[in-house]
């Protein structure tokens, strides 16, 4: 369980930081 929960966990955070990025690029842009 602990390992699963992480691995969703760290993809929760990879979606964030995708998320941020576009956002980031839309402001420069």
């Amino acid at each position: 369980m602990p390992e699963k929960y992480t691995q969703c966990t760290g993809n929760l955070n990879t979606v964030k930081t995708v998320i941020n990025g576009q956002v980031n690029g839309n402001k420069q842009v």
